[in-house]
């Protein structure tokens, strides 16, 4: 509610409440956003492999030099492909995955950042690929 709603009247909350919410302490995690996730099939010199395709943008915190991202394709069937990446606020990841095919589908993507404990923090959701 605000004061023009009550009659001029600040709300009962205010920022000297007890129940207001915390300050943040530091910037924003870094969020990723993924679209246009497109897969191809393409005949190599040793059969047919699979072409992947995805943008991607920062919608909150900024790519970090010193981080490690991974960029993940998950199969339906088999084992899910990680592939280091080096990001930029935004921009198209492409690969080719000579160990996937079309049969192994449907698949998805989505982008990790792993930190210097080990630990893995995904950026982005799990994003279908068409």
């Amino acid at each position: 509610m605000d004061a023009a709603d009550n009659g001029g009247q600040q709300p009962a909350e205010t920022a000297n409440s007890t129940t207001s919410a915390p300050k943040p302490t530091g910037a924003a995690p870094a969020r990723i956003e993924l679209t246009r996730a497109v897969s191809l099939a393409q005949t190599g010199p040793r059969g047919t492999l699979m072409s992947f395709s995805v943008e991607y943008e920062f919608v909150s915190g900024d790519p970090s030099p010193a981080a490690q991202y991974v960029w993940a394709i998950k199969p339906a069937v088999g084992q899910t492909e990680k592939i280091n990446v080096q990001l930029k606020p935004q921009g198209t990841l492409q690969t080719l995955v000579e160990t996937m095919r079309p049969e192994h589908g449907p698949f998805d993507v989505w982008i990790e950042e792993i930190r210097a404990d080990g630990a893995k923090h995904n950026l982005s959701d799990l994003t279908p690929v068409d």
